[in-house]
């Protein structure tokens, strides 16, 4: 599992592929489970099955994804500029070229957030400790 480059220029006229698309965003927010987890602690997010195609008019297909990137913002990386999540009902609307793109820019921000944190980590000018090893005195 690796970061997959999200697509971020979702036009009208884009088809969404249940096998590319929506195996990158879930791959993603998995993958960015996996390094908040790394300077944290371990956290649950929703499952997010394999679906198949009739399983996209299920509400949880679309709301475990939306839920998961709350979960993923507020596990610290909270930035101001990912926009609101939604709440999808079954048998209604499903997501438009707008919600991809929402979905994969805030799952980008998250992602160069995490990085930025890193690059920027206060980390000590000096190695502490030795490298060789000191045997005890022992008093007799």
């Amino acid at each position: 599992m690796a970061w997959i480059p999200p697509k971020t220029d979702w036009k009208a006229t884009d088809g969404f592929d249940l096998y590319t698309d929506y195996f990158r965003i879930k791959n993603n927010i998995l993958w960015l489970q996996h390094l908040i987890s790394e300077e944290h602690a371990p956290f649950p997010i929703m499952e997010m099955q394999d679906y198949g195609i009739d399983d996209i008019g299920f509400a949880d297909f679309y709301n475990n994804v939306e839920r998961n990137i709350d979960i993923l913002a507020d596990a610290g990386f909270r930035n101001p500029k990912i926009p609101p999540t939604k709440t999808w009902v079954a048998n209604k609307a499903i997501w438009t070229h707008a919600d991809l793109n929402r979905i994969e820019w805030s799952l980008l921000i998250i992602y160069n957030d995490i990085l930025n944190t890193w690059a920027n980590r206060p980390v000590l000018s000096m190695v502490l400790g030795v490298n060789q090893y000191i045997a005890p005195k022992i008093s007799v």
